[in-house]
C-alpha cells in the first residue's frame, strides 16, 4: 500500500482543502479538472465530479476515490459525415440510386445510438475558367461549401427530426439533371458535345465537369471553423463518402509521359492527392484522429462497370476511381461498386464501416483501477475478453450487441 505522510487527511479535517492533481478525460471534454474539495464523504472536483472517498481503516488516510457507475451504450459514439456528391452531368441516374436507399443509412445509425452529424457538398473548385455563376449558385455549390438543406442548416443532426427528408431532398442536384437535358437537347440537333456551340456554352448550363473530390473535403474542412460539421479532436469519427463515375480530376493521374492517358488528363496537385487530405486531417484533429474514406464509383478491372456509366450520356466516360480508392484503403474505408443495381447493400456497407468504428470510452481519471463491466439489466454476459483498458480508455469488443446498456464501475488514485 503506497502512503502519503504529508497529505493524510484525517476525518477530523476540515470540509476544503487542496490535494495532488488528477488529469481527467472527461467525456465530453478535454479540460484537465481536479479534485480540490471534500463534500461530506466524497472528493469532488470544481467541475463537480465527485467519488466517494475510501479510507484506510487503521490510518484514516483516503487511498482511492470509488467513482459513480457509468452507463454507456454499446454502439453509441460521435461520428461526423461528409458526402462528397459528384455534381457533374451524367451522374443523375447515380445520385437517384443514391437518394433512394441512403434513409436506411439514418435507420442504421439511429437504432445503434449515434449521436452523428451531416453535411453535403459537390466535387465542383472554382478556376480561371470554372467561375460562380447561376448554374452553380453564384459559387454557393463549388470549393467544399456544405449545400443548404431546405431548413436553411448545412449541418443535420441526429436529433433534427426532419434530418432524413431534408438530406434526402439534396442528394439529387438539380445542377446536373438541367445540365444533362441541356447536352441532351444539343445532341438531338445533331450537334456534338465537343462542337464549339457546345464548349462555348457548356458553363451557361453545366456546373465544372472537372471533377475534385478530395480537394472539395480538403475545402470543407477549411470551413469547418464556420459550420462546425467535424467536431474538435479525437471527439468523434470522422467519415467522407464519395460518390462519383469517375477518378479524381476524370482520370487521377500525375503528369506521367508513360501513361497513354495522360495527355487526356488533368494532372493532380498535391492537394488533390488522398494522403494530403489525410494528413491535413490528423493535423486538424490530431494523430490519433478516426477518419475514413468511402467511395462509391467505378471499381478497377470493372470493364462492365465503366461501359454501364460512359453509355448514361453522350460524352460520359466513366473511369475507375483509383486515387479515390487509395484514400479508402489508406483509411480502412470502404470501396463499393456505383453500378450496384441497388444501393441497399452498399449503404448498409458504409453504415456498418462508420457504427463498427466509434471512439472508444474514456473514464474519469487518469490512471483508473478495479474497472468491471457488466450488463446493466443482465441482457449479456459480458467478459473480460469483451473489453480491454489502455490507460484511461475502455476499447469494447464488437461481440458486444448493439444498444447494450453497459455498467462501468472503477476506482481513482487522488494522488494521480
Amino acid at each position: 500500500m503506497r502512503t502519503h505522510s504529508s497529505k493524510k487527511l484525517l476525518p477530523w479535517k476540515p470540509s476544503w482543502w487542496a490535494i495532488a492533481h488528477l488529469t481527467m478525460g472527461m467525456l465530453i471534454s478535454c479540460a484537465p479538472v481536479k479534485f480540490d474539495r471534500m463534500d461530506d464523504v466524497r472528493l469532488c472536483s470544481s467541475a463537480n465530479v465527485c467519488g466517494q472517498a475510501v479510507r484506510d481503516p487503521s490510518t484514516g488516510e483516503i487511498v482511492k476515490v470509488h467513482m459513480p457507475d457509468e452507463i454507456v451504450i454499446s454502439g453509441g459514439g460521435k461520428v461526423d459525415i461528409l458526402l462528397v456528391n459528384d455534381n457533374s452531368p451524367s451522374m443523375s441516374k447515380d445520385q437517384a440510386s443514391l437518394q433512394a436507399k441512403f434513409s436506411q443509412f439514418f435507420s442504421i445509425l439511429d437504432r445503434r445510438y449515434v449521436d452523428y452529424q451531416v453535411g453535403m457538398t459537390t466535387t465542383d473548385i472554382q478556376s480561371d475558367s470554372n467561375v460562380p455563376r447561376s448554374i452553380n449558385q453564384n459559387g454557393a455549390l463549388q470549393n467544399g461549401n456544405l449545400i443548404a438543406y431546405g431548413n436553411g442548416a448545412s449541418v443535420l443532426k441526429n436529433s433534427d427530426s426532419d434530418r432524413v427528408s431534408l438530406f434526402l431532398g439534396q442528394i439529387a442536384r438539380k445542377e446536373t439533371t438541367d445540365c444533362e437535358a441541356w447536352l441532351k437537347s444539343v445532341a438531338d440537333q445533331g450537334v456534338s458535345s465537343t462542337s464549339t456551340y457546345a464548349l462555348q456554352n457548356y458553363n451557361t448550363y453545366c456546373p465544372s465537369g472537372d471533377e475534385r473530390g478530395i480537394l472539395a473535403a480538403s475545402m470543407a474542412l477549411d470551413h469547418n471553423v464556420n459550420t462546425g460539421l467535424f467536431r474538435s479532436g479525437t471527439e468523434s469519427a470522422k467519415h467522407i463518402i464519395l460518390l462519383t463515375d469517375e477518378d479524381n480530376r476524370s482520370i487521377g493521374v500525375t503528369k506521367d509521359p508513360n501513361n497513354p492517358k495522360a495527355s487526356d488528363a488533368i494532372a493532380l496537385e498535391d492537394q488533390d492527392l488522398p494522403s494530403t487530405l489525410i494528413s491535413k486531417f490528423k493535423s486538424s484533429f490530431g494523430s490519433d484522429v478516426k477518419l475514413m474514406i468511402h467511395v462509391i464509383g467505378v471499381k478497377p478491372g470493372d470493364s462492365a462497370c465503366q461501359a454501364e456509366q460512359a453509355a448514361q450520356m453522350q460524352g460520359a466516360t466513366g473511369t475507375p476511381a483509383t486515387s479515390y480508392i487509395q484514400g479508402a484503403t489508406a483509411t480502412g474505408g470502404s470501396v463499393n461498386s456505383i453500378c450496384a443495381s441497388d444501393f441497399s447493400a452498399t449503404i448498409s456497407n458504409i453504415a456498418n464501416s462508420v457504427v463498427a468504428n466509434l471512439p472508444p470510452h474514456q473514464l474519469q481519471c487518469s490512471q483508473p483501477t478495479n474497472v468491471s463491466v457488466v450488463s446493466a439489466d443482465g441482457s449479456f454476459n459480458v467478459t473480460s475478453k469483451d473489453y480491454t483498458l489502455q490507460g484511461n480508455t475502455i476499447h469494447f469488443s464488437t461481440r458486444i450487441p448493439y444498444g447494450t446498456k453497459l455498467k462501468i464501475n472503477y476506482d481513482c488514485d487522488p494522488f494521480k
